[in-house]
């Protein structure tokens, strides 16, 4: 009796284990869900067009973008990259993202947006040894102009419709590093037209490597942009991810990836104010 208690202990250790595993799953799993709602759809919205792709390594990843129409014509979108993956970067993406809808309807400038989400990472998560890189713009669909401010985050990709390509960089330092950073806030305002399209990703694209440890990069990056330009746009980003998994070969992601692509349409109808295909 005493004999079959004592192997009867081990038993039920394993199936609590077991069990303790499973809840752990499901919770990961929805927090999976949670994460991708964060990510914008596609679709067509007025006078811009969405294409949006992310592939985290863990299921859950700390990247993140939003698109919001603080008008039918004036748009705000961004991305961001917070250093890591898995459940501490995805909550604090979660966390970037309420923070930048909540400020996107009022702000008049994307390096405003910046410099709070500095200030706010700064003086809320400091001791958490996360930071993370940003780039926001701020589109004007009826002047055909943006204006821009990056932090620490990958260049920017602006593929004209005659094949052109114009690479805009980052200007400020990282997010959460210093409260009172040194950052370079310019007015200047980029022209874009009709069938121009702005690639925004995460370093995960860029430095896609190849089971060589050879790196995709920003110009390899560039070269599938202009080689699937011919595409609709949410063919176009399958396209490029199709040619990004080619030139790794089967090598493994070793970091999150998110790529949103913007593409601008000659009209459409008015566009709601908000975050769209919510």
């Amino acid at each position: 009796m005493g004999s079959r208690s004592r192997l009867a202990k081990p038993d039920r250790r394993l199936a609590e284990l077991e069990e303790y595993r499973r809840r752990i799953e499901d919770d990961l799993r929805v927090a999976a869900r949670v994460h991708r709602s964060l990510i914008p759809r596609s679709g067509r919205h007025g006078r811009l067009e969405i294409a949006c792709r992310f592939e985290p390594t863990d299921g859950i990843g700390g990247d993140y973008a939003s698109v919001f129409f603080q008008s039918d014509s004036r748009v705000v979108a961004s991305i961001c990259d917070v250093e890591g993956h898995g459940i501490a970067a995805a909550l604090l993406a979660s966390r970037v993202n309420s923070f930048v809808l909540n400020m996107a309807p009022r702000a008049e400038h994307p390096c405003e947006i910046g410099d709070a989400l500095n200030a706010f990472v700064c003086d809320r998560f400091r001791d958490s040894g996360l930071f993370l890189t940003f780039f926001c713009l701020f589109l004007d669909l009826e002047s055909r102009s943006l204006q821009y401010s990056g932090f620490g985050h990958p260049p920017v990709l602006l593929a004209k419709r005659n094949g052109g390509l114009r690479r805009i960089e980052s200007e400020n330092p990282f997010i959460g590093v210093e409260r009172e950073m040194t950052r370079n806030c310019s007015m200047l305002r980029l022209p874009f037209e009709p069938g121009d399209r702005l690639l925004l990703y995460t370093d995960g694209v860029s430095e896609t490597a190849d089971p060589r440890d050879a790196l995709l990069g920003v110009e390899g990056l560039a070269r599938l942009v202009r080689d699937t330009a011919h595409l609709p746009l949410e063919q176009a980003v399958v396209a490029v991810f199709e040619r990004i998994d080619a030139f790794a070969e089967g090598a493994p992601l070793a970091d999150d990836r998110l790529l949103l692509a913007l593409g601008f349409a000659d009209d459409g109808p008015p566009a709601p104010c908000g975050p769209p295909f919510l």
